[in-house]
């Protein structure tokens, strides 16, 4: 993909991320007139985590440059967007009524996928950091 086009999807991804991150906010701080309706919370959390995710990932590299640092930035990138879908899913948790908050399920799967892969690139970053070439 050439650059244009990587920050056009990049940008696209981010938005998107944004507005469904916003939606689950909404449906976290409105009152809800039937338990199911959590689930308006917990699903667009978990798709809007991991499309704001890849549209960070896509512009961070774009912003900063392919340099040891960008692995770091963008490991902390998606431990911060981590702590908001578990600060998130609690409160969706705590507002939410059994067995509706079982859908806590997919953002916090969300979550642990995101902190593997902040792991990942945090040790990238470190291997690079030190100068090896290679991966483990």
């Amino acid at each position: 993909m050439t650059r244009p086009q990587v920050l056009r999807a990049g940008l696209v991804s981010l938005l998107i991320g944004i507005a469904l991150l916003a939606l689950a906010g909404f449906f976290l701080v409105v009152p809800l007139e039937e338990p199911e309706q959590i689930l308006g919370a917990f699903l667009p959390l978990a798709v809007g985590l991991v499309t704001t995710g890849l549209g960070l990932l896509a512009l961070l590299p774009l912003v900063l440059g392919d340099v040891p640092r960008t692995a770091a930035a963008m490991a902390w990138t998606l431990r911060g967007l981590a702590v908001l879908g578990v600060a998130l899913t609690a409160l969706g948790v705590v507002r939410g009524d059994v067995p509706w908050i079982a859908g806590a399920v997919a953002p916090l799967v969300v979550v642990v996928l995101m902190l593997k892969d902040a792991g990942r690139l945090a040790s990238r970053a470190a291997h690079r950091g030190r100068g090896a070439d290679h991966d483990d």
